[in-house]
C-alpha cells in the first residue's frame, strides 16, 4: 500500500540497493551530510523549487548528477576543468551533471527541478563570479 504524498520541497527519497527511504529534509540536513553526520551511501531524488538564483554552487565528488527540469525555465552552469559550460533547459529536458563538477543554476523564471543525486561527500561554496 502508497503512503500519503510527500511534498518534494521539503522531502527527499534516499535510494540504497532495493531500499528506499523518506527523508524529511530540514535546515540542517545538507550541514549534517558535508560534515559526514548524516550518511548518504546511495541515490537522492530530490525536488527543488528556484524562485530566483541560489546562493551557492556544489559538486557530488562521489557520483553523477541527473538534473530534469519540472516547470519553468533555467540554465545550468558546470564549472568544467576545461572552462565554463552552459546548458539552457526547458521542461521535459535533462543535465547530466559529470560527479565533481562544480555547478549552479540561472534561474529565468520560478523553476520546479527533479535532481537525482548521489549525495555522498556533497560539497557546497559560494557561486563564482
Amino acid at each position: 500500500m502508497a503512503d500519503s504524498p510527500h511534498d518534494t520541497s521539503n522531502t527527499y527519497f534516499h535510494i540504497e540497493g532495493d531500499y528506499a527511504e523518506v527523508i524529511d529534509v530540514t535546515e540542517s540536513f545538507w550541514p549534517d551530510v558535508m560534515a559526514g553526520k548524516r550518511k548518504l551511501g546511495g541515490w537522492l531524488v530530490a525536488g527543488c523549487h528556484f524562485e530566483g538564483n541560489p546562493d551557492h554552487a556544489e559538486r557530488h565528488p562521489n557520483g553523477d548528477e541527473i538534473l530534469v527540469l519540472i516547470s519553468g525555465r533555467l540554465d545550468v552552469v558546470l564549472d568544467e576543468e576545461g572552462g565554463r559550460r552552459t546548458v539552457a533547459l526547458r521542461p521535459g529536458e535533462a543535465c547530466f551533471v559529470p560527479h565533481g563538477v562544480w555547478h549552479w543554476q540561472l534561474v529565468h523564471e520560478p523553476s520546479r527541478l527533479l535532481a537525482l543525486t548521489c549525495g555522498k561527500g556533497t560539497e557546497h561554496r559560494s557561486v563564482p563570479e
